[in-house]
């Protein structure tokens, strides 16, 4: 089984076709603070895709991008 870690702020649709593909597979998606979830309704309903809960408003190159790994390491 393989696990993927996904910091995006824009919705990944295409994380979909993949989860599709391969089953055996889990994704989980750190969805930044900032973005509205409303755009993401077609990816929670894969069982092989997980949104955490614990969302941050991610900065580029700032601490809060570690603080999201994290959030996604420990989910996973």
């Amino acid at each position: 089984m393989n696990a993927y870690l996904i910091l995006c702020h824009n919705a990944p649709m295409h994380i979909l076709v993949q989860a599709q593909h391969h089953r055996k597979s889990q994704f989980y998606l750190h969805y930044d603070a900032k973005s509205p979830l409303i755009k993401l309704d077609k990816l929670t309903n894969e069982p092989n895709i997980h949104l955490i809960r614990h969302r941050i408003d991610v900065h580029w190159g700032g601490f809060s991008m570690i603080e999201a790994t994290l959030a996604l390491i420990q989910a996973a």
